[in-house]
């Protein structure tokens, strides 16, 4: 083969380059507003405004008590309902901002400390806000995930939520919510939110 022909091998779209361009749902524009943006000890941090919306929102805990598990760092497989490398008649989209939570449980004597790990995903816009059109979600039983495989976590759910309107604070972060530098970046925003009189 000549130069330009593996040039153009490399450049020219494949099948399988196509039909997942075709098979991928599409981006949705963020329903979010940037209110205000400033200044804080460690960046750059954001004021920002979300609407009321649907959000499909799981848990686990984390029984691990280590952070080198990661349990809040990926989804649980049973947050994935359909499979979206196909193109389906399921409204598709991919929405933003995905957040999570990690709670301290109540400590039990003699067992090592649990958190909640809680994931909350907007559902696209398209849906509205009727819990009606929703499909149905699989039983407890139903809910696998190799953390709950591995027994570093336990307890899932999975539900249907209307999160209300609501106005936050954030900072860009590269790290994971579970490493020790986001505890600083948390406080420092906190601190800087309230400096801003929010």
């Amino acid at each position: 083969s000549s130069p330009t022909d593996i040039g153009l091998q490399q450049v020219a779209p494949k099948f399988w380059d196509v039909f997942d361009l075709w098979a991928t749902p599409v981006a949705e524009t963020p329903c979010e507003e940037v209110l205000n943006e400033f200044k804080f000890s460690m960046g750059q941090a954001r004021l920002v405004r979300s609407p009321e919306r649907l959000c499909l929102v799981c848990s686990l805990d984390d029984v691990s008590n280590s952070r080198k598990q990661r349990v809040a760092s990926a989804l649980p497989d049973f947050v994935f309902l359909a499979d979206t490398r196909s193109p389906t008649d399921v409204i598709a989209a991919t929405t933003t901002p995905l957040s999570v939570s990690i709670e301290a449980l109540p400590r039990v004597d003699g067992e090592p400390r649990k958190r909640r790990v809680t994931w909350a995903l907007p559902l696209p816009t398209a849906l509205g806000l009727d819990f009606a059109s929703l499909p149905e979600l699989p039983r407890k039983a139903e809910l696998n995930d190799g953390g709950l495989e591995l027994g570093v976590a336990e307890n899932p759910s999975l539900t249907y939520a209307l999160q209300p309107a609501k106005l936050y604070v954030c900072a860009s972060y590269l790290g994971d919510p579970q490493d020790a530098a986001a505890a600083p970046l948390r406080k420092a925003l906190a601190e800087a939110a309230v400096a801003q009189g929010l």
